[in-house]
């Protein structure tokens, strides 16, 4: 049996967030987080909260669910993909590792 504490540190990595995007979300995305638009407000290993700064500023939130990390965001794209706020903040989440 494994023992090892699950966290959203140790599920979410570079490819895993590019593979659940589309190519113009992880772009946009990454220009968010290399501009450093990223509040993290709450930060656990079960729970990470941010603010993306932007026009409109956006909330982001990634839970740990079992095996996974589920997101979400309160701009109005309701797709299976992260959008480009949740790109910005999956990074900011993996430069902290």
């Amino acid at each position: 049996m494994n023992d090892e504490k699950k966290s959203i540190l140790k599920l979410l990595d570079e490819k895993t967030i590019k593979d659940s995007s589309i190519p113009s979300n992880y772009l946009l995305g990454k220009e968010l987080f290399d501009n450093n638009n990223i509040e993290i407000t709450e930060f656990s290993d079960e729970k990470v909260t941010a603010i993306v700064h932007g026009v409109i500023n956006r909330k982001v939130e990634f839970i740990l669910n079992e095996n996974f990390v589920n997101w979400k965001c309160t701009c109005r794209l309701k797709q299976n993909k992260y959008c480009k706020h949740a790109v910005a903040v999956g990074l900011e989440i993996i430069r902290r590792k």
